[in-house]
């Protein structure tokens, strides 16, 4: 199917290739080139295909693509309209036309008699397919006291977030799960993995199952039953499943959305502490938030750690060299720094999100101390972080 999209071109083929092949960031880096050298329809149909929901880096580059795709008379992406989606609620009715999406609706209902059980469960699944993923209201009886596109355009900006490095938001995410289900239509099986990811809670996950058990569709049901497993610490088969593949070996990012909770599950698994960088900055234990003893000081050290060991591969002569900036208070900062380095000794070498948070522009994004001033002007002539 590729091939009868793109022709024969061997540099357009080349593209999916690498795509397919699990090197996704190299083909969304040359798909962008040839888009920008040749700006036609072929050009602007492969950037569509590699750059799905999750690699456009900002809502405003995903608006971009939209506009250009309608000015040249293509669809756009159901990927750049809905990360468009999250700055921008008008290109919430760039996508199909609502007579397009009853269309589906009514070729799902064809399928069964009136009367069938599975009716009533096959029409919130195909208002799912054409409201959630073509991002627009439900029209008349579908209607409710809830601002559907408003809670839909929420649940987007929270998954992105925590992609980008805001587990914390995983609580609010959930808030909109519920919600969702209030007004009859069931969640897509990502945002219910990415919370059960970041919260170690699989509920959502066994009732999604038993949902799509019930609807017949076994793809589905089978990366909510890898999930699960994946939680428990089991053996899983993936099937092919870009999802359950990247559960099964982090290194194939097929989600990059997906990288981060998928690490910071792992860690919560084996037990560890997990020390995140983002905002205001974390650090986490068997899927909670947890505060050691003299935290802000104990997080500075370990920022200072961790950032020197990946500039210059010496953690502590870093945070060392910069002791009066970290205690300018301290008769003896370096004496103070050495103490706080065997204090916080069991979390050095903890798992963190520091590569991730700094690709992203997350990195102590709400500090503005001058020690945290200091961390980001030495990460950001380092160009080995802007890819993970």
């Amino acid at each position: 199917m590729i091939r009868r999209m793109l022709g024969d071109d061997p540099l357009l083929l080349s593209v999916a290739d690498e795509y397919f092949t699990g090197n996704p960031y190299g083909a969304v880096e040359k798909a962008e080139k040839i888009f920008l050298e040749r700006q036609d329809r072929y050009s602007l149909m492969l950037l569509k295909m590699a750059k799905p929901f999750n690699f456009f880096p900002s809502p405003k580059d995903a608006l971009r693509l939209v506009k250009i795709s309608i000015n040249m008379g293509v669809d756009p992406s159901c990927g750049a309209l809905m990360v468009a989606a999250q700055s921008d609620e008008r290109a919430l009715s760039l996508g199909q036309k609502i007579e397009d999406l009853l269309e589906i609706i009514e070729g799902f209902l064809r399928r069964y008699e009136p009367q069938d059980f599975l009716d009533e469960i096959t029409l919130y699944t195909s208002l799912n397919q054409a409201y959630t993923l073509g991002l627009l209201p439900p029209p008349g009886e579908y209607r409710n006291a809830y601002d559907y596109v408003k809670l839909y355009h929420r649940m987007l900006l929270l998954m992105y977030r925590i992609g980008v490095g805001f587990l914390e938001e995983a609580l609010e995410l959930e808030r909109v799960i519920k919600s969702f289900e209030r007004v009859g239509i069931y969640v897509d099986v990502f945002p219910i993995t990415v919370h059960s990811l970041v919260t170690g809670d699989d509920s959502y996950l066994y009732r999604a199952r038993i949902f799509y058990s019930l609807l017949g569709n076994r793809a589905l049901k089978a990366i909510l039953e890898g999930v699960i497993s994946f939680l428990k610490g089991e053996e899983f088969e993936t099937y092919g499943s870009p999802v359950l593949e990247q559960l099964k070996d982090p290194a194939k990012v097929h989600y990059p959305a997906l990288s981060l909770p998928i690490r910071f599950a792992r860690a919560m698994m084996e037990g560890k502490f997990f020390v995140s960088f983002a905002g205001d900055g974390g650090i986490y234990h068997k899927w909670k938030r947890v505060r050691i003893p003299r935290y802000e000081s104990s997080f500075k050290i370990l920022a200072y750690f961790k950032v020197g060991s990946h500039l210059f591969g010496d953690g502590r002569r870093f945070a060392l060299d910069n002791a009066p900036l970290l205690f300018p208070k301290s008769p003896n900062p370096r004496k103070t720094t050495y103490d706080y380095l065997s204090r916080v000794g069991h979390l050095l070498y903890a798992p963190s999100d520091l590569l991730h948070s700094v690709r992203y522009g997350t990195f102590l994004s709400k500090r503005h101390e001058a020690w945290a001033v200091r961390l980001k002007e030495a990460l950001a002539f380092d160009r080995s972080t802007a890819r993970l």
